[in-house]
């Protein structure tokens, strides 16, 4: 029983945790859901506060009668609560997959143009490099082999950012 003021603050962490991830989604904004978190948060902890002047009194029918009377209070929050996940998991759930959907796809589309000017310069560079070596053809060749650095490198990243966010 004296443990109670430790779970109550362990919890307001927990949901804390769980504000700050659903707040992660760019794609879905849901200011209900903060404000039920937040009520319940302020709540707990304000409660451990009040049951921590207590400690070791536990025991006492007076805060076992407070302790039954927090859960019914606390059951009021959990209700809200669910009704705010049970509404992100009707809208915000799809909304997040949709965005994240046409978010790979923008990805892809990066993917291809990188690599069509990777193979246009590739393809420039082959007639390139066959000039007569001057020197205003050796700063073109540069560039060329610039381009086609950078345009190999920013298909790669992007294959790579694809990659990892479909990992985590």
């Amino acid at each position: 029983m004296d443990k109670w003021s430790d779970k109550l603050e362990e919890f307001a962490n927990d949901v804390e945790k769980l504000l700050k991830s659903v707040r992660e989604f760019v794609e879905f904004t849901d200011d209900t859901i903060n404000a039920a978190g937040l009520s319940i948060v302020t709540d707990l902890r304000y409660r451990a506060s009040c049951l921590k002047s207590y400690k070791g009194q536990h025991r006492s029918l007076e805060i076992k009668t407070y302790l039954h009377e927090l859960s019914k209070e606390f059951g009021e929050h959990f209700k809200n609560i669910a009704r705010c996940l049970s509404t992100f998991i009707h809208i915000g759930v799809p909304s997040i997959r949709h965005g994240q959907k046409r978010e790979n796809k923008t990805l892809i589309h990066l993917s291809t143009v990188a690599t069509f000017f990777s193979a246009v310069t590739a393809t420039t560079l082959q007639y390139s490099v066959n000039q007569t070596a001057t020197t205003l053809s050796r700063v073109v060749n540069g560039f060329w082999f610039s381009s086609l650095l950078l345009s190999s490198s920013a298909a790669l990243n992007t294959w790579l950012i694809l990659t990892w966010k479909e990992a985590h």
